[in-house]
C-alpha cells in the first residue's frame, strides 16, 4: 500500500513540477486517481492528504483539489535591472564562508554586493529564494543547489530564460550550464596514490551520491586509475555507497577482512567514518587509515587532523562571480575544474 501511495505522490508532484498542472489547476480527483492507478481510495486520499501537507496542492471539500505550487517567475530583462547585487543561494553552510571569500572580493572590486540565502537542503526554500532573487534587483545567481536536483526544472528554465545563472561544485548532470568545480579524477588518483605510496594496498572508496554527482564519478574515476597504475585491483567489496547514511561502512570495519585505509570522496563522509571507527573502539590511523577531500574548516580541527584532498573553495567563488558578471546569451557555457592539492596531516598510517 505504501509503495503505490508513494509512487502515486511522485508522479503527481512530478507532473505539478513540470508544470502540466499549474498553479490554481484541478487535479484529479480520488476516483479518478483510482481509475487511472487502479488502487483503493485509501491509497489515493493518502497521495492527495500528502501532496496538500506538504503545500503542493489544497484540498477543498466537494470541490477537489487544486494546485497551490507556481513555477511562474517574472519576466527577466537585463536591461530593465539595474546591477547592485547577486544572489548566493547555499544547500547547506559547510562551504559557505569559504565560496564567499571569493565571491564578495571580485564583486567589491565592481561594486556589487552579495545577498545569501541558506536552503538547509530544502527544495522548497531554495525555489523561494530562487523567486526572491528573480524578482528582486540581482544581477544573477551562483547555486550550490540542493541534492538531490529536484529544482532542476527550474534551473532549466532560467537557463531558457537567459538569467545570468553559475553553479558552485555541482550541477545536474544533464543540464548544459555553467559550472565552476575542481578536477576530480586528479584529485580521486591524488588520494589514492598517497595511500598506496604509504604502502596500502586494502584500500576502500565511499562514495557519496555516485548515481547524482558527476564530481564523485570523477572521484571515483581517479581512484580505480591510480589502483590500476600500482597493479592493484579494487576489491568490489570495498567500494561502498554512504549518501545520507551515517552508519555506513560500520559492517565493512567489523569484517573479518576490513580494509586498512578509506578514501572517502568528501569530509562529511570522512567525519562520520571518525565516528563509527571510535564508536567500534578502533584507533585512526592505527587501526583504519582516512583521506577525505575538501578540507572543510573542521578537518584541521579532528584528533587525529584529517589529510584531504584540497578544493580552492575561494577561487571557486570569484570564477564563479565572473561567469555570472559577464554572462552574454551566446548559448554557450563555461565548465571550469580548478586544480586541487593534497593536504597531508595526520590521518594516514606509514604502512612501508
Amino acid at each position: 500500500m505504501s509503495i503505490k501511495y508513494a509512487n502515486i505522490y511522485q508522479e503527481l508532484l512530478s507532473d505539478i513540477r513540470r508544470g502540466k498542472f499549474k498553479n490554481g489547476d484541478k487535479i484529479y480527483t480520488e476516483h479518478q486517481i483510482m481509475e487511472k492507478y487502479k488502487v483503493s481510495r485509501i491509497t489515493a486520499q493518502k497521495a492527495l492528504n500528502n501532496l496538500s501537507a506538504d503545500g503542493y496542492i489544497k484540498r477543498l471539500v466537494g470541490k477537489g483539489s487544486f494546485v497551490t505550487f507556481d513555477l511562474s517567475f517574472p519576466d527577466y530583462n537585463e536591461n530593465v535591472f539595474t546591477p547592485s547585487f547577486v544572489s548566493l543561494i547555499m544547500a547547506n553552510q559547510l562551504q559557505t564562508l569559504s565560496f564567499i571569500h571569493g565571491i564578495e572580493q571580485y564583486l567589491s572590486t565592481e561594486s556589487i554586493q552579495t545577498a545569501i540565502s541558506l536552503t538547509n537542503n530544502d527544495p522548497k526554500l531554495e525555489l523561494d529564494a530562487v523567486k526572491k532573487a528573480v524578482s528582486g534587483n540581482t544581477k544573477g545567481i551562483i547555486f550550490y543547489p540542493c541534492e538531490p536536483f529536484v529544482n532542476d526544472e527550474i534551473f532549466g528554465n532560467l537557463i531558457r530564460d537567459g538569467f545570468p545563472l553559475a553553479f558552485l561544485d555541482r550541477a545536474p548532470i544533464d543540464l548544459p550550464c555553467n559550472c565552476i568545480t575542481t578536477d576530480g579524477f586528479s584529485g580521486g588518483y591524488m588520494a589514492t596514490k598517497h595511500l598506496l605510496d604509504k604502502g596500502h594496498r586494502k584500500i576502500a572508496i565511499f562514495n557519496s551520491g555516485f548515481d547524482i554527482f558527476e564530481t564523485v564519478k570523477h572521484r571515483y574515476a581517479g581512484y580505480c586509475c591510480a589502483m590500476r597504475d600500482y597493479g592493484v585491483p579494487v576489491n568490489p567489496s570495498y567500494v561502498l555507497e554512504c549518501y545520507h547514511s551515517s552508519n555506513c561502512g560500520r559492517e565493512l570495519l567489523m569484517s573479518s577482512d576490513p580494509p586498512t585505509a578509506i578514501f572517502c570522496t568528501n569530509d562529511s563522509v570522512a567525519l562520520d567514518i571518525y565516528n563509527t571507527a571510535y564508536s567500534l573502539g578502533k584507533v585512526i590511523p592505527d587501526d583504519i587509515s582516512i583521506i577525505g577531500f575538501d578540507n572543510l574548516p573542521v578537518a584541521s580541527q579532528l584528533i587525529p587532523a584529517l589529510t584531504t584532498i584540497e578544493q580552492p573553495f575561494s577561487k571557486m567563488g570569484i570564477e564563479a562571480a565572473k561567469v555570472v558578471l559577464n554572462h552574454n546569451n551566446s548559448g554557450s557555457y563555461v565548465k571550469m575544474y580548478l586544480p586541487v592539492k593534497l593536504i597531508e596531516r595526520s590521518s594516514v598510517k606509514d604502512m612501508r
